[in-house]
C-alpha cells in the first residue's frame, strides 16, 4: 500500500457529501480548448503544435466539460470522505475561505501515467471553482491512500464537489459510477475459447471513430497523423504521443480519441506483455 499526502491539514471538520460525473480536463490557450495531459503544482501540461507546453495555473482558465464515456480502465474507491472546516470559527484571518479536506483509498486495475485528481464545485448560477492535484504514476493493483487539503471560496460552501480521477486528460471510471469492466485481454481470451492466446503482436478490438475535421464551409478536410502508442499488458492505451502530422488540427483530433482504443495485447511465450507501436491515421 502506498500513501500520498498533499498539504495535510489537521483540524475539526464537518462531513459533507460528494457528487460524481464523467469529465475531461481542458484549458483555454490561444483562443482554443486544449486537452490537459498532466498537471504539476504550478502548471497544466498540454501538447500544442507538436511540442509539450506548460501553462501557468495561476492565469490559465481550466474547464471540466462532460464526455460521452469513461476512459477505459477502473478505479476502486474506498473510505472516501470530503469534509470542511470554517476558518472564521477559529478567528482565522482568511475571511471568505474555508478548508476542504478529501481522503480516500484508490486502486487502479491498470497503470496510469501522470494521473491527477480534479475537484469541481458548481453553483446553481453555473459559477464554478476548480482544484487539480497531481498524483504521479499509479501502478495496477497497488492501493494508494490520498489525503488532500486546500482553501475553497466561501461562496461555494455547502455545494457538493465532483471528484474525478483522471489520466491522459480524461476521467477513469470508478466503483462510484460503474461496475468493474472486463479487461481487453480477458475479453480476447474469452472470445478465443482456448486456455490461452497464441504468441503474436497487438490487435485492435475497439477503435472509436475519429472526430470530423472540417473547413470553414463545413466540408471534411483530409490529413494524416502518426501516433506513438504504448499498449499495456491488459490491452489498454497507457501513453500517446504525436510523432508526425500534416496539420496540428488532425493531431489534436487523434489525441481526443486514441486513449479510448482497446487492443488484444502482445502475447509473448504465452503471456500478455506491454508493447510500443507507431499507428497511422487518415482523415
Amino acid at each position: 500500500m502506498k500513501i500520498k499526502v498533499l498539504l495535510f491539514v489537521c483540524s475539526l471538520f464537518v462531513p459533507c457529501g460528494l457528487v460524481h460525473a464523467q469529465k475531461m480536463l481542458g484549458v483555454r490557450h490561444n483562443d482554443a480548448l486544449h486537452l490537459v495531459k498532466g498537471v504539476t503544482p504550478e502548471a497544466y501540461l498540454i501538447d500544442f503544435d507538436g511540442a509539450a507546453h506548460e501553462l501557468p495555473r495561476a492565469n490559465t482558465p481550466a474547464f471540466l466539460p462532460g464526455v460521452s464515456e469513461f476512459l477505459p480502465g477502473f478505479i476502486q474507491v474506498e473510505d472516501e470522505s470530503g469534509v470542511e472546516w470554517d476558518a472564521d470559527d477559529q478567528n482565522n484571518t482568511r475571511n471568505g475561505l474555508y478548508y476542504f479536506r478529501y481522503s480516500a483509498k484508490i486502486t487502479s486495475n491498470r497503470d496510469l501515467k501522470d494521473a491527477f485528481l480534479a475537484f469541481e464545485w458548481v453553483r446553481p448560477d453555473k459559477s464554478a471553482y476548480l482544484e487539480v492535484y497531481p498524483l504521479g504514476n499509479l501502478e495496477a493493483d497497488i492501493e494508494e491512500v490520498i489525503a488532500i487539503s486546500f482553501w475553497v471560496p466561501d461562496r461555494f460552501r455547502l455545494i457538493e464537489p465532483e471528484v474525478h480521477v483522471m489520466s491522459m486528460g480524461f476521467e477513469v471510471g470508478s466503483s462510484r459510477d460503474i461496475t468493474k469492466p472486463m479487461t481487453p485481454y480477458a475479453y480476447a481470451l474469452e472470445n478465443s475459447g482456448a486456455a490461452g492466446l497464441p504468441d503474436g503482436n497487438v490487435k485492435p478490438l475497439q477503435m472509436p471513430p475519429l472526430p470530423e475535421v472540417t473547413d470553414d464551409a463545413g466540408n471534411p478536410r483530409e490529413g494524416s497523423v502518426k501516433l506513438y502508442m504504448r499498449i499495456d499488458e491488459m490491452g489498454y492505451v497507457s501513453e500517446v504521443e504525436v510523432r508526425e502530422y500534416s496539420d496540428w488540427v488532425f493531431a489534436k483530433a487523434t489525441l481526443m480519441s486514441a486513449p479510448f482504443y482497446l487492443f488484444q495485447p502482445r502475447v509473448k511465450n504465452g503471456k500478455p506483455v506491454a508493447a510500443k507501436l507507431i499507428v497511422p491515421f487518415k482523415f
